[in-house]
């Protein structure tokens, strides 16, 4: 099973460009279904502590 991290930019509706970078994770079963998804989060190690206390036994993979 696998925590995959990973990150998309959303332009902003405003007058100069700005991007909002947005981390989610999702959960992989072995098969290679995804069994679940996250919502955005604004900080990387919000979900990193989040794999830490409650997915310590997934195999963590970092695709940003």
């Amino acid at each position: 099973m696998v925590f995959e991290i990973f990150k998309t930019k959303r332009q902003l509706l405003v007058r100069k460009p700005t991007f909002k970078t947005e981390f989610y994770f999702r959960l992989v079963g072995r098969n290679g279904e995804v069994l679940a998804q996250s919502e955005g989060y604004t900080q990387k190690h919000n979900i990193v502590q989040l794999h830490k206390r409650y997915f310590y036994n997934w195999e963590k993979k970092d695709l940003t």
